[in-house]
């Protein structure tokens, strides 16, 4: 069997490749690689991390990976508007960001790396769209089979192993024994520990096992395959949710597609005749509360926990996340989905300003007066010194430019919180001048009711 990786035109190529290059980045950019790559994130992404020595773990060739992932990505279905390829694509990505961590790395080999990337890609395969809950609600053909207990869980990763059962598609397929044994156990760990009804526990078992013996040794300490098995479940765990740590832009998009995805649900239960669940009324939703909420009780004690453990954790995503987490608490209670592309528009016009601002600075070059100032210096100075002065000019050089660059990052910082503010200020008189519209016609209708009454 032939792999069939999508083609793609020479322009798509090459930013797909440079796109590519940044996979190793925290705000690494999942949908601009969607689009790019026609639709086609997770297997580009999955060939791209997976291709090189994980591949060489695995014992299989590039052809078997390939087709692997093109089934994967298939299964997801892509009118969902969060629960879809471009979600495994993303936690994919991030779990990849953690595993090569330096804290991490010397506790994993190359197979558990390739594991991780594996249980990451299918963890939400062929998930319809509604939750664990509504499934046992209506009792669903998939909750009766797992009895109530992780159900998509349970689904997700039961019939991925279903798609191994085709030897052209069985990534697992050339494992020793021990080794299959080993691998079969860690993806379906990892998968059911993103069941949200584990979430309690094994951040608990995570701060007591792992956490703690880190701050005793001030060091990361997997002492056997139990806490390796641990570390591995919550990395996942943590990606899944991980969406509020990251850049505002792209926490903007996924709040939205959550939204979109949790109203479908809303409508069903309507339908249905059964109590909606918490945040998916689109008549009620309190957007803020939801992501406050969110963030307070299952995001931050996890990246909490990290941004003790992993450096670049408490320096990137842990700040981005408390940032995030202000910029909700900044809105009013008003503030509806609807109006997250105008937040998103307005950001993206702010970053291809800042962009051209970085532009202009980096390419400034000497003006008239410096470059006199500079020929002036080097006059009635012998070979022997010149050197060391040049030296010196063009390191207080780096310096001022240095410090230009660094002020109009403030200001450009300065700017966009001012923009902030604006926006929620505009959206919040948007929503009351509809509401006084609204009283006004109550008030002219009733007017003239009691003028007929009269």
């Amino acid at each position: 069997m032939q792999d069939v990786m999508p083609k793609l035109n020479s322009a798509a190529e090459v930013e797909l490749q440079n796109l590519l290059q940044s996979v190793s980045l925290w705000n690494f950019d999942v949908f601009r690689v969607h689009i790019v790559s026609g639709e086609n994130a997770l297997c580009y992404i999955g060939q791209h991390l997976l291709g090189g020595s994980p591949c060489q773990a695995l014992n299989i060739k590039r052809n078997v990976l390939v087709n692997f992932l093109l089934e994967i990505q298939r299964g997801y279905i892509s009118t969902n508007p969060y629960h879809n390829g471009i979600h495994a694509a993303d936690v994919m990505q991030t779990v990849h960001y953690f595993l090569i961590q330096p804290e991490l790395a010397p506790f994993l080999r190359p197979l558990d790396y390739a594991l991780s990337l594996i249980a990451a890609s299918v963890h939400d395969f062929m998930h319809d769209g509604f939750n664990n809950s509504f499934h046992i609600s209506t009792a669903s053909e998939i909750a009766l089979r797992y009895n109530d207990h992780a159900v998509l869980e349970n689904y997700h990763v039961a019939q991925s192993f279903l798609v191994m059962k085709n030897a052209d598609l069985n990534v697992l397929g050339q494992l020793a024994p021990d080794d299959f044994k080993y691998a079969r156990d860690m993806i379906i760990q990892m998968v059911l520990a993103t069941d949200m009804a584990k979430h309690f526990e094994d951040v608990a078992l995570f701060k007591t096992n792992i956490l703690s013996a880190a701050l005793d040794k001030n060091a990361v300490l997997v002492k056997d395959v139990g806490d390796k098995k641990l570390l591995l479940k919550m990395i996942l765990h943590t990606c899944d949710v991980s969406n509020p740590a990251k850049e505002r832009e792209t926490m903007l998009r996924w709040t939205d597609r959550v939204a979109k995805e949790f109203f479908i649900q809303g409508d069903m239960e309507k339908q249905l005749g059964l109590p909606v669940s918490p945040f998916m009324d689109r008549d009620t939703i309190v957007l803020k509360k939801m992501q406050v909420g969110f963030a307070d009780f299952i995001v931050s004690p996890l990246f909490s926990v990290w941004a003790q453990i992993l450096v670049n954790v408490n320096a990137g995503a842990y700040p981005a996340l408390l940032s995030n987490r202000e910029f909700w608490l900044s809105l009013s209670d008003d503030f509806k989905p609807h109006m997250i592309k105008d937040v998103i528009r307005d950001l993206e016009t702010q970053r291809q300003r800042d962009t051209k601002t970085r532009y202009r600075i980096t390419k400034e070059k000497l003006s008239p007066c410096s470059r006199r100032s500079l020929t002036s210096m080097l006059l009635d100075t012998d070979d022997r010194k010149m050197d060391h002065k040049l030296g010196q000019w063009m390191e207080l050089m780096g310096c001022l430019r240095d410090e230009l660059e660094h002020l109009a990052h403030r200001l450009v910082w300065r700017r966009q919180t001012y923009h902030d503010k604006l926006r929620v200020k505009l959206a919040e008189n948007s929503v009351l001048s509809a509401r006084a519209h609204r009283l006004t016609q109550q008030l002219s209708q009733n007017t003239d009711l009691s003028e007929d009454g009269a």
